[in-house]
């Protein structure tokens, strides 16, 4: 599973972004969003590719990414993760019903992780 950004990383990836942008016009090069550190970085399975969509998503022009419009998106919740999967759901398929279903099925397995743990913690008292 993508490991979802939490707030603080949110306004961390935010602040890495700020770095790249001294003057504050809500864009960063492609080279400048390749430095910043997601997330889901440590999945080298997944992380290029989601990289590489993620810029896609918020391309301004050929070189160019609105940084503010992504973690908009990602913050369309009042959980972060949610508002993660909103972004990515709206992404991956043209389709609003499947794009709706993705987004089901994914917090239904987060939140059935959060139960198991849950209930793992209360075992373990």
């Amino acid at each position: 599973m993508i490991p979802f950004p939490t707030k603080t990383e949110l306004m961390d990836i935010r602040n890495q972004f700020r770095q790249f942008d001294p003057d504050l016009m809500e864009r960063v090069t492609r080279d400048d969003f390749n430095s910043i550190t997601f997330s889901f970085d440590d999945r080298e399975d997944v992380r290029d590719r989601l990289r590489s969509i993620i810029f896609r998503m918020y391309q301004t022009d050929e070189n160019s990414l609105n940084y503010t419009a992504m973690l908009l998106d990602f913050c369309k919740d009042k959980d972060p993760v949610v508002g993660f999967v909103k972004a990515l759901g709206k992404f991956i398929c043209n389709d609003e019903e499947v794009g709706k279903k993705f987004v089901e099925e994914t917090l239904e397995s987060r939140r059935n992780d959060r139960i198991s743990q849950e209930d793992h913690q209360s075992v373990n008292r």
